[in-house]
């Protein structure tokens, strides 16, 4: 149950949460799946540990991003960060799709003159 892996005392932290809190969170999740489930045959302690952090990590993110409730959950501070870096991928995506537009029209010329 939830009450296993996000104590009583946390869950009130989690309304309107700061970048720490957030952070503290994760770190929690993460050493209470360490505790809990069995160890990776031949992967070290520290390996493991890390593996269950991105695990952790993408989760988290992919709730607060997906559930609709990061104006909840998340700190003015952190929902301005995170509109910040969503605008990053938005502009980074779209200067992908005008190089790969760029590279389809030439090819699409150089097609067109070779006919």
């Amino acid at each position: 149950p939830i009450g296993d892996l996000i104590p009583e005392d946390m869950r009130n932290h989690l309304k309107a949460a700061s970048a720490a809190e957030l952070e503290a969170l994760k770190q929690h999740l993460t050493e209470t799946l360490v505790e809990k489930l069995p160890g990776l045959p031949f992967v070290d302690k520290e390996k493991e540990r890390q593996m269950l952090r991105v695990v952790v990590d993408f989760t988290v993110e992919a709730f607060i991003d997906h559930s609709g409730l990061d104006g909840v959950l998340l700190a003015p501070e952190v929902q301005l960060e995170r509109i910040k870096q969503a605008e990053q991928d938005a502009i980074m995506a779209l200067e992908l799709a005008r190089r790969q537009n760029a590279r389809r029209e030439a090819a699409m010329k150089r097609h067109l003159a070779s006919v």
